[in-house]
């Protein structure tokens, strides 16, 4: 994957403000005091237990534990990667990014003149079908007039036709566009004679948009049974399958509107759709439908996704690939703000566009609106696949059942959901949950065990505020922490505080949300409630440290007292530590 330069990533951390992107997902954020306070929106909660630092540009959830910076954050409420983040972050604050690849690095510029390109390709290819006369676009015509695709339906959607000859190229060449252009934006490919040709020829083209209605990619399909039936743009930088949808631009208003979006699998049947007024629906680019396409979907479609699958063999095998969606996001005792994901399969093997034709919209809608959620869908169709009146066969079709819980299967609707199968396959409710409690979840959805944490000392706290302190004051305390030597009550707080001092030592004008965020501890995130210091975190961090040798020393001088056996050189050593201790109360008492 291409990088993104250090440069621009802390740019545009520092133009992104947590405050105002928090505010959008948790609407009852409020400012009290110099801190912003909200429920939680990665727990349930009815008590404001999240707070944003907006001078530090920091959050902590004291109920759930969780923290970090605005990185962390976006990650985590949009379930994107760092990457994602970064663009995501860089396209709100309008920061040009610079992706290097290799030696290739491509700016906004150059990405504007790639989507320049394709939307004159995409006015050359409908130039093309409605007004040449030639063969090859008459066929073309031909081809969309069969499904209904008439001449009002080609305009609204753009549709074209690709004669190939490399008409495309020379058209754009005379536009004063390069090769290299026309090649990184997949519109040419460079062929045996070295020489750039058209990539698409003799196919009706689809233009592919991005969410702001920017022409990016196309797909081609073939007129004859020739093969590739479906031909799509190549990756390139300005198109990525897994985070694009085909006609998501047209459908995003009205998913808002109706809290519902349906992801078909091709273009025809996106267009069929939004022409009988079924307005919200997407495709998948010749792709499965991925994680980040439900994220991306759920952006827009707050309430229900809907998979509507074909009846052919093609469309149950995406069937069978959409369960793997089933996750701890299914579980109602979870907090999520994922729309309820559901799915139906269209009968007598139709597409959407075959089955509006036949039976009309309505009929569709009257199916959208039963579908089933998608736990429950994947259970049916497993039990399906089997004649229960053979012998054997209700236990076989119940474990089959069974798996499909196993992503969930410590949660109380997988405990319900294995009583649903008992009842579909006549086997015992008590049997089938044993049974369900031996499964092993997917490896994708094993997370590591978490230690469960005894009440924390009152040395444990103080560590972790010192730590808290030296993270969101490095500058100002650096050398403090470095000059001090501090006794630490487990190796995890030493090496936390080692990798603050490494990080420090080497970036000492490191920010602090960029520092947490690298050492990966989100306990530093945690507000500080100890005694105002009156925004010296210098004085702060000398009380902390001072107060952990006080307490360090006092431990150690009851135990030597217990061991006191009258000798000498036993008193000394109490009597010196005593001398150490009121040493230590009085440096702490001139920082109060």
């Amino acid at each position: 994957m291409a990088l993104i330069p250090e440069e621009d990533i802390q740019k545009v951390i520092e133009k992104s403000d947590l405050v105002q992107i928090a505010s959008e997902v948790c609407p009852d954020l409020k400012q009290r005091g110099g801190k912003f306070l909200a429920c939680c929106p990665f727990h349930k909660e009815k008590t404001p237990s999240f707070q944003i630092d907006p001078n530090l540009q920091l959050w902590h959830c004291f109920g759930c534990g969780e923290g970090g910076n605005i990185v962390t954050f976006v990650e985590k409420q949009y379930d994107m990667t760092f990457v994602e983040t970064i663009e995501f972050l860089a396209d709100r604050a309008n920061i040009e990014l610079h992706r290097v690849a290799g030696k290739q690095t491509y700016s906004r510029s150059q990405k504007g003149k790639l989507t320049d390109a394709c939307k004159l390709a995409a006015e050359f290819y409908h130039n093309q079908l409605m007004r040449v006369k030639s063969a090859g676009a008459n066929n073309a015509r031909r081809y969309l007039g069969g499904r209904n695709f008439g001449s009002e339906i080609s305009k609204r959607w753009q549709l074209g036709f690709a004669p190939g000859q490399d008409q495309l190229t020379k058209f754009l060449l005379s536009k004063k566009f390069a090769v290299k252009d026309l090649i990184d934006a997949n519109l040419a490919v460079t062929g045996k004679d070295g020489k750039a040709h058209d990539r698409f020829y003799n196919r009706v083209m689809f233009p592919i948009h991005d969410v702001n209605g920017n022409c990016i990619a196309f797909g081609g399909r073939i007129m004859d049974d020739g093969q590739p039936k479906y031909l799509n743009t190549n990756e390139n930088p300005i198109f990525h399958k897994s985070q694009v949808l085909y006609g998501l631009d047209k459908a995003k208003s009205n998913m808002a509107s109706t809290g519902i979006a349906v992801v078909v699998e091709g273009y025809t049947d996106v267009i069929a759709l939004h022409e009988a007024g079924i307005n919200y629906a997407v495709a998948t680019l010749g792709t499965a439908l991925t994680k980040q396409h439900i994220r991306i979907l759920n952006q827009h479609a707050k309430k229900k996704i809907v998979y509507l699958f074909d009846g052919d063999e093609a469309g149950q095998r995406a069937a069978e690939r959409a369960l793997n969606f089933i996750d701890e996001a299914e579980r109602p005792e979870v907090y999520t703000k994922r729309a309820e994901l559901v799915a139906l399969t269209l009968p007598d093997n139709m597409d959407p566009a075959e089955f509006i034709e036949a039976k009309g919209s309505e009929e569709l809608l009257n199916l959208i609106n039963t579908a089933k959620p998608l736990i429950e869908y994947g259970i049916e169709r497993k039990i399906n696949k089997y004649d229960l009146s053979v012998p054997g066969n209700k236990a076989r079709a119940a474990s089959s059942a069974l798996k499909v819980l196993a992503p969930i299967k410590d949660s109380l609707v997988a405990k319900e959901y294995a009583g649903h199968i008992a009842s579909l396959t006549g086997m015992r409710e008590e049997d089938l949950i044993n049974e369900l409690s031996k499964l092993k979840k997917p490896k994708d959805f094993e997370a590591p065990q978490k230690e469960v944490k005894q009440q924390s000392t009152k040395q444990e706290k103080l560590e972790t505020e010192l730590l808290c302190i030296f993270a969101k004051h490095p500058k100002e305390t650096f050398d403090f922490f470095n000059a001090t030597e501090i006794e630490f009550s487990s190796i995890e707080n030493k090496d936390l505080f080692d990798k603050i001092k490494a990080e420090v030592k080497s970036n000492p004008n490191i920010k602090p949300s960029e520092l947490i965020y690298k050492v990966h501890a989100n306990k530093l995130t945690t507000i500080s409630k100890m005694h105002d210091f009156k925004g010296d975190p210098l004085r702060h961090a000398k009380y902390v440290v001072y107060t952990l040798k006080i307490d360090y020393l006092t431990h150690a001088i009851n135990n030597e007292k217990q061991k006191f056996n009258g000798e000498d050189a036993a008193y000394k050593k109490i009597n010196e530590m005593q001398n150490q201790l009121n040493e230590l109360r009085q440096l702490q008492s001139q920082v109060l």
